[in-house]
């Protein structure tokens, strides 16, 4: 029987590796705090002074928890929403500033200058996400599941680590959101998929062009080009890999394993379900209630539950 592996984040860390969101955090905070100070401000994450004597002995830790849950538990399905209206306000700020003093002479190249500053450091971001992943060694994990040992099934990938090659001499793995340089030759991608903001504020944007209003047009312009630099363009990935999705039409079954099933992922669904068979039956396994909720979503929504057989498991019933 061939079998799609849908493998996701809690595979690799079922294996022990720290590859969870919070521990790019770490990364961030050791190697690049000023860009996390930047990134977790436009989050609406607050800036704690932990040299305070007026906090409490377990404030980081509190503190800590809550920004693990707010921005760092759901990275890539928060990252689409910044705090729009901070950086509005800040935008029209520095605009009326430069109203009264330059009489509006170079708004476009003064506020571009400003742009740059304020939201520039995001352009780094997909950088340090290769530079972090390439830091996870999995040269003495040991395999969990014997039967993935040497599979010539097919794997859709959505880790950046080599724990499938390494560990489970898995030849053929198709790494969706690239991965590092020893497995794939894209870097990785990791985005959001919210892009009806960005058309919001690019048409924002135009209608203000149209009237002459070089600050209201910057600031949209501004907004658009910040979400569109974290944006994971999900169709063009899919293009990418037609070869591979034709292969799935002799499958008999899909097994998730460790994977999030967040919304910017479900247009893979949407394609699996084109490439496969009617009758392939579904082998979903889950950690822990709140994993179950979101992939029982993600079947619902997207129609898998109902057409095809599907199965809920807890991730315990898939390892040896």
């Amino acid at each position: 029987m061939k079998k799609l592996y849908i493998i996701g984040n809690g595979f690799d860390i079922a294996h022990g590796l720290d590859t969870a969101y919070w521990d790019f955090r770490s990364f961030l905070f050791d190697n690049y705090p000023q860009f996390l100070e930047n990134f977790e401000y436009w989050y609406n994450v607050g800036r704690v002074d932990f040299s305070s004597p007026r906090l409490s002995a377990n404030a980081r830790q509190q503190w800590e928890e809550r920004t693990k849950v707010k921005l760092w538990y759901e990275l890539e399905n928060v990252m689409g929403c910044p705090n729009i209206y901070e950086m509005m306000d800040r935008s029209e700020s520095v605009l009326n500033d430069m109203d009264l003093d330059s009489g509006l002479v170079g708004i476009e190249s003064t506020m571009n200058s400003y742009w740059q500053e304020q939201y520039g450091y995001i352009n780094k971001f997909e950088q340090y996400v290769k530079e972090w992943i390439e830091t996870i060694d999995t040269t003495d994990i040991e395999p969990k599941r014997m039967a993935l040992v040497e599979s010539t099934d097919y794997f859709l990938n959505f880790n950046y680590t080599d724990t499938l090659e390494t560990v489970y001499k898995i030849e053929d793995v198709l790494h969706i959101h690239g991965g590092v340089s020893s497995v794939s030759d894209i870097d990785p991608i990791m985005g959001h998929c919210n892009y009806q903001d960005i058309e919001e504020h690019r048409r924002l944007a135009g209608e203000a062009d149209e009237v002459l209003n070089e600050g209201e047009a910057s600031i949209h312009r501004a907004i658009a080009n910040y979400l569109r630099s974290i944006y994971k363009d999900t169709n063009s990935i899919i293009s990418l890999s037609e070869s591979f999705w034709e292969k799935l039409s002799d499958i008999d079954a899909v097994v998730v394993v460790g994977w999030a099933a967040g919304k910017a992922d479900w247009p893979y669904l949407r394609k699996i379900q084109k490439s496969i068979k009617d009758d392939t039956k579904w082998h979903v396994y889950y950690y822990d209630n709140k994993a179950l909720a979101a992939l029982s979503k993600a079947m619902q929504e997207e129609g898998i539950e109902g057409k095809y057989e599907v199965t809920y498991m807890q991730t315990r019933e898939f390892w040896d």
